[in-house]
């Protein structure tokens, strides 16, 4: 199966800054979140894990960072990365942030 990986620009909240919690991978810049499509037909049926990969650290004033995100199971829905999709970043009913996907890349996992 392929696994899909997308570029993604993601909002910085300026007042708050950069809340995504960190993966504990020990790679730097790397977190986790729930994530909700704005087209999941499974919504809150299913809960669905991202992991949000940086270049750098985000900066809250540049207002958006651009990050790898892709589907931390195998089974997740994959086909619901699609260009131009919406996404928001969650933990519990937590919102962190919210997104869109600009770019695919298909990777073989």
């Amino acid at each position: 199966m392929k696994n899909r990986k997308a570029l993604a620009e993601i909002a910085i909240d300026p007042e708050k800054g950069w809340l995504l919690p960190t993966f504990g991978s020990g790679k730097p810049n790397r977190y986790w979140a729930h994530v909700h499509f704005e087209n999941d037909p499974t919504w809150k049926q299913k809960v669905w894990t991202f992991n949000v990969d940086l270049d750098r650290a985000p900066d809250p004033k540049a207002g958006t960072v651009a990050a790898t995100v892709y589907f931390m199971a195998e089974n997740a829905p994959h086909e619901l990365i699609q260009e131009g999709a919406k996404f928001e970043l969650s933990c519990m009913d937590n919102i962190y942030t919210h997104g869109v996907i600009t770019r695919i890349f298909e990777t073989k996992e």
